[in-house]
């Protein structure tokens, strides 16, 4: 028992010997690790598990360098210690500044949106960045703080400020603390509580690189990648699979044969995708307020046709654009790039496509918020197979996207695609001004603070525009033999239920009332008084499927049907609008039965 008693100290300090040995470096790490989360305002509700982690890993490279120090003691090779020291600084200081400068400068962070920016740069643009780097007055500060922390690292390199070898108080204060046996163990349990939070932490990381998928790889918590080297780590991974998906997806495209059209098929295709819509704050599907007055009188005249059992099978944008567009279903099983992309479908069909979109665009620095969403399709093979016209620029808002079109000349079949800002978060700034209509007041929720009532009354607002929005695009189409299909990639909590919370949640396991606000979304198609009347049995297939049960991951097949478009790709059993028409398993994030969920959840 004595030995073992004896030997405690002797542990703990061999536990420490690399954070004394490496003192000027772990100071310097901590330092940049703790400004990094303080400047880009990331505080997490579970800091203490985190700061555990960050610890070890600081703890980690300072083992690492002082471990190259003993092995390089002696003989030629002694130059490998500094060399090894000097990299763990030059990292961890371009990580700090480039960080700090996406953040100060674009209110970014590293991510995957910021790698294939930097890929997708050219020689010249290189060269007008570096240019404009050097006016800026952000690039200098963040510069002159860079050398500040330099020079502060180079002086505790030198000094011995806490040395164990020095003298005087510091030397007495240190001593008197490590004799203290109730410290050591302090320090100990510190040491194990960090080594476990980091074992947890490092198989969380390794299941996001066992993912072969990047939507897969996308679930585990953005929080967990919480300093700058994490965040490289998942925007690189994440970038190399996105590749890796969108090859395997061309490869499937490259020889699609030319698909023969039904006769007498409608000619114009009009799909409208949406944004974060929360179909329950809609009086189309019975809210109090009356946020869709253009839309809720289409659907009295006949003329719109509502859905009101369609779920997205991801509250991710995304996830969930890769799932609508990809002919291969989730229930199905297999990757979503096993499928083909019905826009090529349209394109071999010989449909004009057109695909207009508020955020998404041909390159990342036009400024995509979201990263897999439109990186598989900016690639320039795949964009040719899909697309006959794209965007350059967005609309000032929604409401003038119809502007987008003037680069477009349509033929005798055409495709569009609308991608609207819709709903997303922040919501006062997806409304004109002057378009305001409620405000906190008008919202019946006394469970609610005033400024949680005003975000309620915000979304209410931007619906409202968005009804307005898809209005217009349905005038701008009355004269055709046209149908529209409108739908959003996915829903969006605004303080319903029981959550106090606005925007969305990224759970593995999403309750029944998350589900209900995140996942059911808004579907209805509209057809010109030209298409009715020159369609009436088709219009009537939509009248009567309004209320079968489907997830708009079989969009392609109710399209190809609708259109009337003849290839294998088509399953008649999946469209919504087709007699042969079976309700399929509906999945959430791939694995998670919806109709299974909500029946349980019923009292």
């Amino acid at each position: 028992m004595t030995q073992i008693f004896s030997f405690f100290p002797s542990c703990v300090l061999w536990l420490v010997r690399p954070v004394l040995r490496q003192r000027a470096l772990v100071i310097t790490l901590v330092g940049l690790v703790l400004s990094n989360a303080w400047i880009t305002e990331r505080p997490s509700h579970d800091y203490v598990y985190y700061a555990l982690v960050a610890w070890m890993d600081i703890y980690l490279a300072a083992a690492f360098v002082d471990l190259s120090r003993q092995i390089t003691a002696n003989g030629k090779w002694k130059f490998l210690y500094q060399f090894v020291k000097i990299m763990v600084y030059i990292t961890a200081y371009m990580l700090w500044s480039v960080e700090i400068f996406l953040f100060e400068r674009f209110h970014l962070c590293i991510s995957p949106t910021v790698i294939h920016l930097l890929l997708e740069t050219t020689p010249a643009e290189s060269g007008e960045f570096v240019e404009g780097l050097l006016s800026n007055d952000i690039f200098w500060q963040v510069f002159i703080a860079t050398l500040s922390l330099v020079f502060t690292s180079l002086l505790l390199e030198f000094c011995h400020l806490i040395s164990f070898r020095g003298r005087g108080l510091c030397r007495k204060l240190t001593f008197r603390f490590w004799e203290n046996s109730v410290f050591r163990a302090l320090v100990l349990a510190v040491f194990v509580g960090a080594f476990g939070a980091w074992c947890n932490h490092q198989f969380k990381m390794l299941q996001f690189f066992s993912n072969s998928q990047s939507e897969h790889a996308e679930t585990v918590a953005e929080s967990e990648f919480f300093t700058p080297y994490y965040r490289s780590v998942q925007a690189l991974h994440l970038v190399r699979m996105a590749a890796h998906e969108t090859e395997a997806l061309k490869a499937r495209m490259q020889h699609l044969p030319v698909l023969k059209v039904a006769d007498k098929s409608c000619p114009n295709i009009v799909i409208i995708i949406g944004e974060s819509y929360n179909k329950h704050h809609a009086a189309l599907y019975g809210y109090g307020l009356p946020p869709t007055p253009r839309l809720c009188e289409r659907a009295k005249r006949g003329e719109l046709v509502v859905f009101d059992d369609v779920i997205s099978p991801w509250n991710i944008t995304s996830n969930a654009f890769r799932a609508f567009l990809s002919t291969q279903s989730a229930d199905e099983g297999g990757r979503w790039t096993e499928g083909v992309l019905f826009p090529a479908l349209f394109k071999r069909a010989e449909f004009k496509v057109a695909f207009l979109s508020n955020q998404f665009f041909h390159t990342v620095s036009q400024g995509s918020i979201d990263f897999n969403g439109s990186f598989f399709l900016n690639d320039p093979q795949m964009e040719n197979l899909c697309f006959d016209y794209r965007n350059a620029f967005r609309s000032k808002n929604d409401g003038t996207i119809l502007s987008l079109l003037k680069g477009f000349t349509p033929g005798e079949r055409n495709l569009y695609l609308f991608h609207l800002w819709g709903q997303h978060m922040e919501y006062d700034h997806r409304y004109p001004s002057d378009q305001t209509t409620f405000t906190h007041h008008d919202i019946p929720r006394p469970d609610l603070s005033k400024s949680q009532r005003e975000t309620v009354a915000h979304y209410d607002n931007a619906t409202r525009w968005n009804d307005q929005v898809v209005d217009r695009i349905l005038r701008n189409f009355a004269n055709e033999d046209a149908v529209v299909v409108y739908f959003s990639d996915h829903g969006e909590e605004v303080y319903d239920g029981s959550l106090p919370l606005y925007g969305r949640i990224h759970d593995e396991q999403p309750s029944a009332e998350v589900i209900r606000h995140e996942y059911e979304v808004p579907f209805m198609i509209w057809g010109s008084r030209k298409f009715r009347r020159l369609h009436p049995e088709l219009f009537e297939r939509i009248q009567t499927a309004q209320h079968h049960p489907f997830s708009h991951d079989d969009l392609p097949h109710l399209l190809l049907g609708l259109a009337g478009i003849k290839t294998p790709h088509y399953k008649a059993h999946r469209d919504p609008l087709s007699p042969q028409f079976r309700p399929q398993r509906r999945l959430l994030r791939e694995k998670i039965n919806y109709d299974e969920v909500m029946r349980s959840s019923r009292p």
